[in-house]
């Protein structure tokens, strides 16, 4: 008798580049400060300090190193990992704002903080 295994799809399709700035979340729920940890072309990875969730899609707002120019994104919460009071997760953005794919493509390793 044979067996099958079905891997789960590679979440981690596209590079990502390990960051550390300053993100605000908006949601229904209201605004929470987050860490960016990395980012790529289709999202980033979030750790915020309070541990709830929020439900639906939310307004994320961040410079990239190296840049002044606030960007702002829609984006929604694809994994999330509560530790007491924290989370860690995952956010896919809706559509991936030009100057993000741009500094990605510029030499994002040259800027990172």
């Amino acid at each position: 008798m044979s067996m099958t295994f079905i891997l789960p799809q590679d979440r981690r399709m596209t590079q990502r580049i390990p960051v550390s700035i300053t993100v605000r979340e908006r949601s229904d729920a209201g605004s929470v400060m987050c860490v960016a940890t990395d980012i790529s072309s289709r999202g980033m990875a979030l750790r915020r300090a309070s541990g709830n969730r929020p439900d639906g899609p939310l307004v994320l707002e961040f410079s990239l190193p190296g840049t002044d120019d606030i960007i702002r994104v829609k984006a929604q919460y694809v994994r999330a990992q509560n530790s007491g009071d924290r989370l860690r997760g995952a956010v896919v953005f809706e559509r991936t704002p030009t100057r993000i794919i741009s500094w990605l493509k510029e030499g994002a390793a040259n800027t990172i903080t």
